[in-house]
């Protein structure tokens, strides 16, 4: 019997995506909690305590200089302290980068996995399948940064339907196995999906929707982060709690507070975008048992 055909609705997605993820939650908040959100923590908290130090340097150079001579600092003077700083700074995000690249491909694989009824693998092995896709992944990026830079700075529209076209690179780089080019002309051209032409529309305006849950999700973390640091004034309460800090450290409880919720509320976001995107791959992938849609 041949697979039904139907115009592609959200609400086909969000109910593959449920389901996947209900099958899944375990491998998916192992990855989650120690993959996406603990070292985003350790990350800020790090970084915090580093810019905090570089900062101090700076200051007492400048003001030790201007109090003994009165005369303006020298660059130079300057440049030692923040480019030991900056040099740390991105060789640990390069190093964190593709560590949650892993872990979100970690989830990408358990996703997939499980449209293709494959027995389920513990977190440590899916992170590990992960980790083997982190580097094309990282080439399959920058080549997609790289495009939107260059269609970016003349043509806005097209640069954000790349953008668009591109939050299914993870899933088709884990399902198909491609080079990195391929999986970035099979994103960017549409070449995964199985039907007419309208089925591309259809496809498209779904990544329309799963890109605006995305950015007013990450949107909504943020503001909400940025209320409850100030929530003190606008609630009119003493800001004792909020201005007390751990011993010299540039933070305090309220901070910690807002720093825990602000990057599992993002990071939780992030990690339910495999389901969706992996329930919308293989419902219209050509190829493979994939659903016609939109057809006449």
């Amino acid at each position: 019997m041949p697979p039904e055909k139907k115009i592609l609705v959200s609400r086909d997605v969000w109910q593959a995506a449920w389901a996947t993820l209900r099958s899944t939650w375990k491998q998916t908040l192992i990855l989650l909690v120690f993959g996406l959100i603990l070292p985003q923590i350790l990350l800020n908290l790090v970084l915090d305590c580093q810019s905090a130090e570089v900062a101090a340097e700076l200051r007492a150079i400048f003001t030790s200089k201007m109090a003994l001579t009165g005369s303006p600092v020298a660059f130079r003077e300057l440049l030692h302290p923040a480019l030991a700083y900056f040099g740390r700074l991105g060789f640990c995000i390069i190093l964190i980068s593709l560590f949650y690249l892993a872990s979100y491909l970690g989830i990408v694989q358990t996703a997939v996995d499980h449209h293709r009824q494959v027995p389920r693998r513990g977190s440590l092995r899916v992170w590990v399948a992960g980790l083997r896709a982190a580097l094309p992944a990282a080439l399959i990026l920058g080549m997609t940064l790289v495009i939107l830079v260059i269609f970016g700075q003349v043509f806005i529209a097209p640069a954000l339907v790349i953008a668009i076209l591109a939050i299914l690179i993870p899933v088709i780089l884990i399902a198909e196995r491609n080079g990195a080019w391929s999986t970035l002309w099979s994103a960017i051209t549409m070449k995964y999906v199985q039907g007419t032409g309208f089925s591309s529309w259809a496809v498209f305006f779904n990544l329309i929707s799963l890109s605006a849950f995305l950015y007013a999700g990450l949107a909504a973390v943020g503001l909400l982060a940025d209320a409850l640091l100030f929530l003190d004034e606008k609630v009119g309460i003493a800001r004792l709690i909020w201005s007390f800090n751990f011993s010299e450290k540039p933070y305090g409880p309220v901070y910690l507070a807002v720093a825990l919720i602000e990057s599992g509320l993002s990071m939780t976001l992030l990690a339910a975008l495999p389901a969706l995107t992996a329930a919308l791959y293989f419902i219209v992938r050509r190829g493979g048992g994939g659903r016609p849609i939109a057809q006449a």
